[in-house]
C-alpha cells in the first residue's frame, strides 16, 4: 500500500485537548481515506504479506504501530527483498 500526501486533515475543534500534537490541530498531509481503508483490509487479510510505503510527509495514525513499513512511519522496520517477494505471491 502506498501512502502519499494527497489529502489534508485535522482533528475537529471540539475534540482538541491542550496536549494535542500539531498534526491534530493544523491541516496536515494525509493519505486518501480509501487508501487507509484498503490498507486495513489488506492487513486484516494477511499482515505478513502487506507492505506499507510512505512517500513524503504523511499524518500518522495510531493503529499502524508494529506493522512492516518502509518510509518515515513512526515505528518503521526495513523491508527486505524477500518480504517483497513473499508479499507478491497470489492469495489463495
Amino acid at each position: 500500500m502506498l501512502f502519499t500526501p494527497d489529502d489534508e486533515a485535522r482533528q475537529r475543534d471540539e475534540f482538541h485537548t491542550p496536549h494535542d500534537e500539531a498534526y491534530e490541530t493544523e491541516l496536515t498531509p494525509q493519505a486518501r481515506p480509501n487508501v487507509l481503508f484498503e490498507a486495513g483490509m489488506a492487513m486484516g487479510r494477511d499482515e505478513r504479506r502487506t507492505i506499507l510505503v510512505q512517500l513524503g510527509k504523511v499524518r500518522p495514525f495510531s493503529d499502524i504501530a508494529g506493522a512492516t513499513c518502509s518510509g518515515s512511519m513512526t515505528r518503521r522496520q526495513s523491508v527486505r527483498n524477500s518480504q517483497i517477494a513473499q508479499a507478491s505471491k497470489p492469495v489463495a
